[in-house]
């Protein structure tokens, strides 16, 4: 007689339970062209005219991934009759910790590059309204194995800041920081709004485990 183990210990391995133990975010002007691989020669490389933003909070990336979709239901069903998507809605919050030339043009939504001032000074004038800059974003994150890293990417092929959060200025265990809400939206060239990537020399040790055939040489 077959035990619970017997059937079950096949279909799970504890080998493919992924963590992030380091992260970075990356953007890029919306006239940037938009990366299609992470991987040079099997190496991870940063796209071209990618920057990162730097030191985020111990928080990480924190995804968001929000369906709403129309539903049509008819007299006497329990259940709708017809569910349709109408809207997915990909976001990422970051509260950045790095005060740098990109925090601040996110968080205040001004042009950094035409900030005013002089010799020893930067001064930025806060618009009523934030300039809704549109850009290229990249999140980059890193797992280890025996065999080797694995690389998660994760694009927005246009995004936009759509929230803020301001930190405080205080002393003791806190930096001021810049929260950013990021969302994605659709490049009408490319026809998508978010790609993702999974690679690495840990990522091909595991790729049969994962569920994909494997690559011929």
């Amino acid at each position: 007689m077959t035990t619970w183990a017997d059937v079950t210990t096949a279909l799970k391995n504890r080998n493919l339970i992924r963590k992030s133990l380091d992260a970075i975010v990356l953007t890029a002007p919306k006239s940037t062209a938009l990366p299609t691989t992470l991987l040079t020669s099997g190496n991870l490389v940063i796209p071209t005219g990618f920057k990162g933003i730097g030191w985020h909070s111990d928080a990480g990336l924190a995804w968001a991934r929000e369906v709403e979709n129309s539903e049509l239901t008819g007299h006497g069903s329990v259940d709708p009759l017809r569910t349709d998507t109408r809207r997915v809605t990909n976001t990422l919050e970051v509260t950045a910790l790095e005060t740098n030339i990109q925090t601040l043009g996110f968080s205040i939504g001004v042009d950094i590059d035409k900030a005013g001032g002089s010799a020893g000074e930067v001064i930025l004038t806060e618009p009523n309204t934030p300039k809704a800059v549109e850009f290229r974003m990249l999140a980059l994150s890193v797992d280890d194995t025996d065999d080797g890293e694995i690389y998660f990417g994760k694009l927005f092929a246009v995004a936009k800041v759509t929230a803020t959060s301001p930190g405080a200025w205080t002393d003791g265990d806190n930096a001021q920081s810049h929260g950013l809400t990021i969302q994605a939206y659709r490049d009408a060239t490319a026809g998508f709004a978010v790609k993702h990537f999974i690679g690495g020399p840990g990522f091909e040790a595991l790729r049969e485990d994962m569920g994909w055939d494997p690559i011929a040489p």
